[in-house]
């Protein structure tokens, strides 16, 4: 990839990223709690198809780009977004308001209470997780693990929507 197509693809993807970031800081502006939101956290993954569509058509303006190359810009949109995300999330814990670490650590108690207790109440096979447990889970080498475990199935999603494109454009796969 050569730099100006990289330069190409880091603007929309640092775009994509501020969004995503400015989506979470709304919703903990508004609510707090909102925040850990499961449905803010898997519906922010749809601005990522957004922003390979927005990218694809930047690119066909551009008049290049084989499968290859679009697996490229794809997986570099989406490792942007997620640095920014995990960056942005990582400031909100440690610099931003304390609170944050004592909201999610409740809400995961509330969810273990509710969904996870058999109905015979022996809780000797429910998850627990303490505060300094989740402190210890959220340090930035952690996260970073997280961030790049994540990095597996984002690739897998470039690579299916470069091939469907491909496909698209081709009527078959090469």
């Amino acid at each position: 990839m050569s730099f100006p197509s990289l330069l190409k693809t880091l603007v929309p993807g640092l775009f994509l990223g501020g969004i995503t970031c400015a989506l979470f800081a709304s919703a903990y502006a508004v609510e707090k709690t909102w925040f850990f939101h499961p449905g803010l956290y898997w519906g922010s993954f749809l601005l990522i198809p957004i922003g390979f569509l927005l990218l694809v058509r930047w690119e066909k303006r551009q008049e290049r780009k084989d499968a290859k190359s679009l697996l490229k810009s794809f997986f570099l949109l989406f490792f942007l977004n997620s640095l920014c995300y995990n960056a942005f999330y990582l400031a909100m814990l440690h610099s931003g308001d304390g609170e944050l670490l004592e909201i999610q650590y409740q809400l995961i108690q509330d969810k273990v209470r509710t969904e996870a207790l058999p109905k015979d109440g022996n809780d000797s096979n429910v998850w627990k997780i303490d505060r300094q447990d989740l402190k210890e889970n959220l340090r930035p080498t952690k996260m970073l693990l997280g961030f790049a475990q994540g990095l597996l199935p984002g690739f897998m999603l470039s690579f299916l929507f470069a091939q469907l494109l491909k496909i698209s454009e081709n009527g078959s796969v090469s």
